[in-house]
């Protein structure tokens, strides 16, 4: 599978990830509430006109942050960059459209507030533990790899 197709695949698969995270994230708002409303942003209800079609947009717009954040991984497989590099590229990437839809959907406070920069700090920090597990792991799997390389070449000898 060629770089781009992987691209295409793991945008697609964030794609259905990100509705699915931004559908199950209204659920456990709306749970318990007696005015449960799925809702939508009142800047999108408000450029758009409909409610449902906000939610409409809400909900790709979840997709559009997972599409993103999955479909930009592929920079960890362009072999000729540094971790750092595809490391930060990809955060960029992330943070940016992360930013950018919530604003859109409301999830931050207007200008910079402590709120805004404690759910920056929290998402860093999250996406942080998540590299940090996902290098741990692919560490691991490059020790074993490397392990029975190393007992086939004493085998062959």
């Amino acid at each position: 599978m060629t770089l781009k197709q992987r691209a295409f695949y793991k945008t697609a698969v964030g794609f259905a990830l990100g509705i699915l995270v931004d559908v199950v994230i209204h659920v456990i708002f709306m749970a318990g509430r007696q005015d449960a409303d799925f809702g939508a942003s009142r800047i999108l209800t408000d450029l758009l006109g409909n409610h449902d079609l906000a939610i409409v947009t809400d909900i790709l717009l979840g997709g559009v942050l997972g599409a993103v954040c999955n479909g930009s991984s592929v920079v960890y497989e362009i072999e000729h960059w540094s971790v750092l590099r595809s490391t930060l590229t990809h955060l960029l990437l992330c943070i940016v459209v992360y930013f950018t839809v919530g604003s859109v959907l409301e999830w931050f406070e207007p200008g910079v507030t402590a709120f805004n920069i404690m759910q920056a700090v929290l998402w860093v920090l999250a996406y942080t533990m998540i590299w940090m597990i996902q290098f741990l792991v692919y560490r691991k799997e490059i020790r074993e790899i490397n392990q029975r390389v190393e007992q086939m070449k004493e085998r062959g000898r």
